[in-house]
């Protein structure tokens, strides 16, 4: 499997409280702490409102889905979301 990049395209600070990320690689069970190490802070910091440009990601597995369903839903309660891009 390819390793996961994550890349932080637009800080919530300077993107009127959007926080942008770029994905790239796998979401597998050996890179799903990369994908949560990048996103929680943003998460803790209580930004809601969060994109991730996923054109340049292959897979992702049941893991890496139920984590973002999971925030997804508690970014929406808050009147946030994330949504899936491709660019």
């Amino acid at each position: 499997m390819p390793e996961l990049n994550i890349r932080m395209a637009q800080d919530e600070r300077a993107g009127g409280g959007v926080a942008v990320f770029e994905l790239s690689g796998a979401v597998d069970t050996r890179t799903f702490p990369r994908l949560t190490t990048a996103l929680q802070p943003v998460l803790d910091r209580r930004v809601t409102r969060i994109v991730l440009e996923v054109s340049g990601l292959g897979y992702i597995n049941s893991l890496g889905l139920a984590w973002l369903v999971k925030n997804a839903e508690d970014c929406q309660k808050a009147r946030g979301g994330i949504a899936l891009a491709r660019c």
